[in-house]
């Protein structure tokens, strides 16, 4: 089986006492049918600074990342059975 999944992307901003600018980066992964996925890798990764932080889905399949410093990231997901999915997310930018 080589289903797909989804991801949601909820990005909370903060800012901490030596003016850093950090976010939380909280989503949930579900395939194609809204069930829930646990145990996916997640992976936000900044190719240039090199920063990355990593977690697993929970059983409900919710993720977050916290102190996450404001910068453009790649948000990769994986689980066996599924087809990887990676997007790209911008973390603590306003659009204009």
């Amino acid at each position: 089986m080589n289903a797909a999944f989804r991801a949601v992307l909820c990005i909370l901003a903060t800012a901490s006492a030596l003016a850093q600018l950090t976010a939380t980066v909280r989503g949930k992964v579900s395939d194609e049918r809204n069930q829930p996925i646990a145990g996916a890798k997640v992976v936000l990764r900044n190719a240039i600074t090199g920063f990355e932080a990593k977690t697993a889905t929970d059983g409900d399949g919710h993720y977050q990342l916290s102190n996450v410093p404001w910068q453009t990231y790649e948000l990769s997901i994986s689980k066996a059975g599924f087809q990887p999915r990676a997007q790209h997310a911008q973390v603590g930018h306003q659009r204009q």
